[in-house]
């Protein structure tokens, strides 16, 4: 196998694993992050750096995957792979065509999708029931909060695994 090769497969490797973490810190009652008693999103910041520092093929292969593991904990199964999908989608297109990879683009695409996350997620989950500041607004806005952080995390280890790839 050639060092290449080898390269990319530590790469996707690396990719799987953080994924894990980030989904048992996520789904685990027992590994669970929470603050103010809510747990913020933690996997699509992943996906959205995948989108950044990967091909197209790469980052929608990742977000097809992940977001098949997460429908497995979900109410609605779909939800997750078709939103991580589509984000990945236009993340990269963005990146490619509109804006440069920086910290603050990174963190304006995660308030953007995990705000309409949170959106389609209320609405496909019948929250029209629901006192929506409260439960929507409130609540939402704590979890991007926390995840911005999250998301600063991840794209500073995109960014030095970006590094060593263009050295191999």
């Amino acid at each position: 196998m050639s060092i290449k090769i080898r390269s990319k497969f530590l790469l996707y490797l690396i990719y799987s694993i953080l994924f894990l973490i980030l989904f048992l810190l996520q789904t685990s009652p027992s590994l669970q992050i929470k603050i103010f008693n809510l747990v913020p999103m933690l996997i699509l910041p992943l996906i959205i750096n995948i989108a950044i520092f990967e091909n197209l093929n790469v980052s929608c292969s990742f977000a097809i995957v992940f977001g098949l593991v997460m429908d497995l904990q979900s109410v609605i199964f779909g939800f997750n792979s078709i939103f991580f999908v589509l984000t990945s989608i236009l993340v990269y297109y963005l990146i490619k065509n509109l804006l440069k990879g920086n910290i603050f683009v990174v963190i304006a695409f995660n308030v953007l999708f995990e705000s309409l996350y949170f959106i389609f997620e209320f609405i496909l989950s019948a929250g029209y029931k629901y006192n929506i500041f409260n439960l929507f607004l409130k609540d939402s806005l704590i979890k991007i909060s926390i995840s911005i952080i999250f998301t600063m995390v991840l794209y500073v280890v995109f960014y030095a695994l970006s590094k060593m790839k263009k050295l191999v």
